[in-house]
């Protein structure tokens, strides 16, 4: 990036991006990738066994696939606006973290320590509700996934 991109963005939004590349890198892929893998030998191994124990209920294992693979794309959907929105939540209170730590010298000295830690709150408070619907998501999609497995 130019060096203008580093003056005329907030410290505190560079830092949010970078930190959360590599946080996604450092866990988010590599917990997915292992979900991924783990969960397609798991299925891959229960139509297996379904179909040589029980050939006549493998068409019901089929369609209860099939039904899976429909939900998933909603969850799909659901779970990239959510994220989305986290992330946008989220840049606020990470710049005025940034904001406050380069500034902490001149806003006790001007008593504003106490709207500063407000303020912060409340923003808090925004990421917080994404972060809280991003979770009710995975529950519901963890309840819809075991009716479908019952």
């Amino acid at each position: 990036a130019p060096l203008s991109f580093f003056d005329t963005t907030p410290t505190g939004r560079v830092l949010n991006r970078f930190s959360k590349d590599i946080e996604t890198m450092d866990t988010a892929i590599p917990e997915e990738l292992n979900f991924w893998i783990t969960l397609v030998h798991q299925i891959g191994g229960m139509y297996v066994v379904i179909a040589i124990a029980a050939l006549p209920v493998f068409p019901i294992c089929l369609l209860a696939g099939l039904l899976f693979h429909v939900i998933s794309g909603a969850y799909g959907n659901a779970l990239r606006t959510l994220r989305r929105l986290e992330n946008v939540a989220r840049s606020p209170a990470v710049a005025l973290m940034g904001q406050t730590v380069g500034g902490l010298r001149s806003i006790r000295p001007a008593g504003i320590l106490a709207a500063t830690a407000a303020r912060h709150a409340a923003l808090t408070d925004n990421m917080m509700r994404a972060v809280d619907a991003f979770r009710v998501v995975q529950l519901w999609a963890a309840i819809v996934v075991g009716c479908i497995a019952a």
